[in-house]
């Protein structure tokens, strides 16, 4: 896999485990900074700016998809830093790659922490209509002044909660236009919903241990925790009382106390 590589921010030197961690959709690795620094005597964090997102860019179409990303995942960065097994956690659209990276490398993967993110659509006419409605978002960021895409992206209802919070926000948006718009639609073209394969079967089959985290006011996600953790013995679900889709910035104090309890857990 020369040329293109994924960034990579090591935070801890924790000599026996490393969780790797996954960004939303306009984030970075820069965005789990402050989760990161105080695991240090749990876990050692390598933190990945996903394709398209910080220092990943300027890749070929192939490097912007499920498949090449998880590969990657655990070459480039696991074992470039010397572990053989690992845990992964994600947020939203990270949430859906740290997903389909355990699922097709369960022997890798000590630990899952699943975090407002779900296994994929079932219906395949579904899909194909959240494909197309990705690719048309693709266009206009495309075409269109970032602050505007980022500003109505914001306002849609799954975002209300962060929305509340005026100033964390408008820090939010800031760090998102850090990015290139024609980057950020290459990678939702590649990671849209619609392209990620259903992975409810073999979520069912999984025996890795995973938390699915989800804030209390975001109901469609807490809805889809209920289902995961109904379907997989080995999952639970956490609910974070006042926080929305993005619960690690919106309550990071309750979400580094259930993270850290995860980790300490024996059965990882």
């Amino acid at each position: 896999m020369a040329g293109f590589a994924l960034h990579c921010e090591r935070i801890g030197m924790h000599p026996d485990r490393a969780l790797v961690l996954l960004h939303g959709f306009m984030g970075s690795a820069a965005d789990w900074r402050p989760i990161a620094e105080s695991l240090g005597d749990l876990a050692t964090c390598l933190c990945v700016d996903l394709p398209g997102h910080g220092k990943s860019t300027g890749g070929k179409p192939d490097d912007y998809g499920f498949v090449t990303t998880a590969a990657r995942i655990v070459e480039e960065i696991v074992d470039a830093h010397g572990f053989d097994t690992f845990c992964i956690g994600g947020y939203s659209m990270g949430g859906r790659i740290a997903l389909y990276t355990a699922l097709h490398f369960p022997m890798r993967v000590d630990g899952i922490v699943v975090e407002s993110a779900m296994p994929g659509l079932r219906d395949s006419s579904e899909r194909s209509a959240r494909a197309s409605s990705d690719d048309a978002l693709a266009e206009r960021l495309e075409r269109e002044p970032l602050t505007d895409f980022l500003h109505e992206w914001y306002a849609q209802p799954l975002f209300s909660s962060l929305a509340a919070r005026t100033e964390l926000l408008e820090e939010t948006i800031n760090r998102r236009m850090r990015n290139d718009g024609r980057e950020l639609a290459r990678a939702l073209r590649g990671f849209s919903t619609g392209r990620m394969p259903s992975l409810w079967d073999e979520w069912r089959e999984c025996y890795i241990p995973s938390l699915v985290v989800t804030g209390e006011q975001d109901e469609k996600y807490a809805a889809i925790a209920r289902e995961m953790t109904a379907a997989s013995a080995k999952s639970r679900h956490v609910s974070v009382p006042d926080a929305g889709h993005n619960v690690h910035a919106e309550a990071p104090t309750e979400y580094i106390m259930y993270l850290r309890r995860f980790l300490a857990e024996d059965t990882l």
